[in-house]
């Protein structure tokens, strides 16, 4: 037996807004501020401060869209509150990958940072998956989701990772002592 739909837009319309606004600030002070460095704060402060708090709540989001589609009628307005929780989940994923870059850029690449990259851009994936299965009620989820996670494996896999941050590192050091 499934809830009806009205209980669902409760709940997600009041994340919907804090998520609101919390996007509006990010989209303003980060990335129309042109990824500059906040006073009284350092590169590996800005970079780190909240870094895994929009990870967890974007994993969070992952989770509360797919228990909506599985325990709610479904209705358009569930359908179109769901859709946008999940692309402001993707500022959230931009605005977590602005940051390790920022991190990144001033403190160089190391296997931790790439793999958080990596992270983000598989939950980027999934949560298009996601968006899918909103909108199309017979989409395989599941295998879309297994078939995704094991491509993005076997690319980190066969991607010569210490090459590539070798590479890049080496490349970056240019300007220092």
């Amino acid at each position: 037996k499934k809830y009806p739909s009205a209980a669902a837009l409760a709940f997600t319309s009041v994340t919907a807004v804090v998520y609101l606004i919390f996007c509006g600030v990010q989209v303003v002070y980060l990335f129309w501020g042109k990824l500059q460095l906040p006073r009284g704060l350092t590169w590996a402060q800005y970079a780190r401060q909240g870094f895994f708090q929009l990870l967890f709540v974007c994993l969070i989001n992952l989770a509360l869209v797919l228990i909506c589609l599985a325990l709610f009628e479904e209705s358009r307005a569930l359908k179109a509150m769901l859709t946008a929780i999940s692309l402001m989940t993707y500022i959230m994923i931009a605005s977590s990958a602005c940051r390790m870059l920022l991190y990144i850029r001033n403190y160089h690449l190391t296997f931790l940072r790439l793999m958080v990259l990596w992270a983000l851009a598989v939950i980027a994936i999934l949560l298009a998956g996601i968006l899918l299965q909103i909108w199309k009620k017979g989409f395989p989820l599941f295998t879309y989701g297994m078939a995704a996670v094991c491509v993005c494996y076997l690319a980190l896999s066969f991607s010569h990772v210490d090459y590539f941050i070798a590479r890049y590192n080496l490349a970056h050091m240019d300007g220092e002592n």
